[in-house]
């Protein structure tokens, strides 16, 4: 059992050193357990234009509910909206990724 607990210690430590060396570099993260991109591979939803997006982590993709996707979706559209204003493109793009999500 202290082996168990001492991995799980250990993960979440160097996850922490990982996500603030990855911040430093300016990298953002996955929108749900907010991993950052420095290390963690990304899911990405293709939606036609600009390739695809990707808000959330290939292991929330796998482990999260559709409720918490459909969430990151949102909070990545509103991090472009207050960033610039959001293009048409940009709405599909959401849009697409919320249909994704829906059609897993």
């Amino acid at each position: 059992m202290k082996t168990v607990v001492r991995k799980k210690w250990y993960h979440h430590l160097l996850r922490g050193v990982y996500n603030f060396l990855g911040s430093r570099q300016g990298y953002s993260g996955c929108g749900i357990c907010g991993d950052s991109w420095w290390w963690k591979k990304n899911h990405t939803i293709s939606t036609g234009y600009h390739g695809g997006i990707f808000p959330f982590c290939e292991e929330c993709h796998l482990m999260a509910s559709r409720d918490q996707k459909h969430k990151a979706i949102i909070d990545l559209g509103n991090l472009w909206a207050s960033q610039i204003p959001l293009r048409d493109c940009d709405q599909i793009s959401l849009n697409r990724a919320h249909q994704a999500v829906d059609d897993e």
